[in-house]
């Protein structure tokens, strides 16, 4: 593997501050109490890598290991369980703090969950999530990839029950045809990627991979001096980027590997894609 490590540094002093409710420790502490009510939830590795640290001359390089989370060799599942059984409980009038896996499976439930139909567009993994969370939850998919995906994550997918299929389009506009059967079917989109009057799921989805960072700190017991994300379309740096800190008590550099967030990151404002999926 030949491709370097790209990062982007932005200040943004001038720019308004978001509300960071949504990312407080209560928060994240309602997150974690839901997490741990899930049939299969338990707390993934921390895998301490000596050999790699000792050649490096560092004191210590620790890996989590999400390939044992929910059988799914992911951590999306975090995110689209939260973020999924928040839409129900939603849906349901069930209060947040009193949203659990057996309450939204409870029996007078089930007949009114029948109707449900999730929607998303995914290059593997946060499909993968979804259909997972539909069959947890008693409902159904459909899964949207874009042109040029693997086969053998369209495999895993239908595996777990949804409906999936590769679309003519790259990924941007992929989500973007996700969105519109949505609103022409009445299905519920559950997408990790934000856009204009759609802010709320994709929210629950980074507030589901607090538990992550909750469980690294926990696991890891002491202060980092970096930490290295895996950024995709940037959920999980979104949101661990507030979460590690906040547990550990400072700000700690991480930095987000290359992906679809590099090139809004390097202009600082969000930009339409075009061509192929090259990734």
């Amino acid at each position: 593997m030949n491709e370097s490590i790209k990062a982007a540094h932005l200040t943004h002093d001038a720019a308004p501050q978001a509300d960071i409710t949504p990312y407080s420790a209560e928060a994240a502490a309602r997150v974690e109490a839901f997490h741990r009510t899930l049939p299969t939830y338990e707390p993934t590795p921390l895998a301490d890598l000596r050999h790699l640290a000792r050649s490096l001359g560092l004191a210590r390089v620790a890996v989590k290991d999400e390939s044992k989370r929910f059988g799914l060799n992911a951590f999306k599942g975090l995110g689209t369980s939260y973020a999924v059984a928040r839409y129900l409980a939603q849906y349901l009038g069930i209060p947040e703090d009193e949203m659990t896996y057996e309450r939204l499976r409870a029996p007078e439930n089930r007949e009114r969950l029948r109707g449900v139909t999730l929607v998303t567009a995914t290059d593997g993994n946060h499909g993968r999530g979804i259909a997972w969370a539909a069959k947890l939850f008693g409902i159904f998919a459909h899964v949207f990839m874009p042109k040029g995906g693997s086969p053998e994550r369209l495999a895993n997918i239908r595996g777990l029950g949804a409906e999936a299929s590769f679309t003519t389009y790259n990924y941007d506009d992929t989500v973007r045809y996700a969105s519109q059967m949505a609103q022409e079917k009445g299905w519920v989109l559950v997408q990790d990627t934000a856009f204009d009057g759609y802010t709320e799921r994709p929210r629950w989805i980074m507030q589901g991979y607090s538990t992550l960072a909750h469980e690294a700190m926990e696991q890891y017991a002491e202060m980092p001096t970096h930490i290295f994300l895996q950024a995709g379309v940037g959920s999980l740096p979104g949101r661990s980027r507030d979460t590690l800190p906040r547990t550990m008590g400072r700000s700690v550099p991480s930095s987000p590997s290359s992906s679809r967030t590099a090139p809004t990151a390097s202009i600082g404002r969000r930009r339409r894609t075009t061509g192929n999926r090259t990734s």
